[in-house]
């Protein structure tokens, strides 16, 4: 192997470990999933949506996730607790809700319309670790005079029992299909 091989190849493990070492940095804003909601203090300061629950109109009985379930958004107190659920498949999940305003709604009728907004959702354990991230698109209803999203199912690792009474950090974030983003953080506790 003559030099202007080994210097390329050389070159490549520079590049390689430079751009691991930016994605693993937990100082970087950005990781291999893309931009971090947390490292926003807009998101804390100055949010520009509400992370809540859903219930089934009319019945008030927690959202479900089944077809055609006619839920409504439901704010959350910082430091209220948000009850856990069990899957149909055995999964430990929150049942998460989104509301905002200012932004395309997406198309409600396809619920795999590229127009519908991109939502994410990262909870965090209270010592900052990463528990769990949601990543979809959403379509938002008219709630006039805000807008939102219901049934978002964020699954958890361990069981209730292992995590009832944490405090846990909900990070959310959303973008029209114009680029247009509004995010927010709510504080809670995981409730058996």
């Amino acid at each position: 192997m003559d030099l202007g091989h080994r210097s390329g190849i050389a070159l490549i493990f520079v590049l390689v470990a430079a751009g691991c070492a930016l994605q693993s940095d937990p100082g970087s804003h950005v990781d291999a999933r893309g931009p971090r909601v947390d490292a926003n203090p807009e998101c804390t300061t100055n949010p520009t949506l509400t992370i809540g629950t859903c219930r089934v109109q009319n019945t008030g009985a927690p959202c479900s996730g089944v077809a055609d379930e006619n839920s409504e958004f439901v704010p959350v107190a910082t430091g209220a607790p948000i009850k856990m659920v069990i899957g149909p498949q055995g999964s430990t999940m929150f049942v998460l809700g989104i509301q905002t305003s200012g932004i395309e709604p997406g198309d409600p009728m396809d619920v795999v319309s590229p127009d519908n907004p991109s939502i994410s959702i990262t909870l965090f354990h209270a010592a900052g670790t990463e528990m769990a991230l949601y990543r979809g698109r959403s379509a938002f209803t008219e709630a006039a005079p805000m807008l939102e999203a219901n049934g978002l199912f964020v699954v958890v690792d361990g069981r209730p029992g292992e995590l009832a009474g944490e405090n846990v950090t909900a990070h959310a974030n959303v973008t029209d299909k114009n680029g247009d983003s509004r995010c927010g953080v709510l504080t809670f506790v995981a409730q058996q």
